[in-house]
């Protein structure tokens, strides 16, 4: 966990207790490597459950959790959750912007079935998880790259129609990060089509 004060942490340790694994990096490598070091130990840790991954503000209504959950206990292998107007109603107009942007690459070059692959929710359950271990990006893009795999391998993949929670802010992204991200498009194809 990068940023989290100790207090946090003992709050969330006291209340999680021992189902709570701290990941403690002292090198900010990317929330893609992140992601994936906690899936590895989540999946080291008990190789027959489901994983869910979610950003730490918790962006989606808690029966959109429920539904995700459900879904990979029913044999989904791969499930994610599709923003919709909820989720544009909260957003600034550049991020409206690099989102359809997203989409856009997402539809034409990727060919994916859906084009909402960002939404900071993933569940995963069997061939999904490994789907997710072999993902090579480190950064913001890991989650379009797991897609990617998923959708290659074949998996049972399905989406979700989310809910955003209602207290869910969504600031800017910085120029050097959408850069930096664009860099990873050559990857992204790669692994789609190669």
């Amino acid at each position: 966990m990068r940023g989290y004060e100790n207090p946090v942490i003992s709050y969330l340790q006291r209340h999680i207790g021992e189902r709570l694994t701290l990941l403690n990096r002292s090198v900010n490598r990317g929330k893609g490597f992140t992601v994936r070091e906690g899936v590895r130990e989540a999946f080291r840790q008990d190789p027959s459950s489901p994983i869910l991954v979610t950003d730490w503000d918790i962006p989606f209504s808690y029966e959109t959790y429920y539904e995700v959950v459900t879904l990979l206990l029913q044999g989904c292998e791969v499930v994610v959750p599709i923003r919709g107007e909820s989720y544009a109603h909260k957003i600034p107009l550049k991020r409206k912007v690099y989102s359809a942007s997203s989409h856009l690459f997402n539809r034409v070059l990727l060919s994916l079935p859906f084009t909402d692959t960002q939404g900071g929710l993933k569940g995963m359950y069997g061939e999904g998880i490994q789907c997710m271990l072999d993902t090579t990006i480190d950064s913001f893009l890991y989650d379009t790259e797991f897609v990617v795999h998923a959708h290659r391998r074949r998996v049972k993949m399905v989406t979700v129609a989310a809910v955003m929670s209602e207290r869910l802010k969504v600031g800017n992204m910085k120029m050097k990060t959408l850069w930096k991200e664009l860099r990873q498009a050559p990857v992204l194809l790669r692994q789609r089509w190669w």
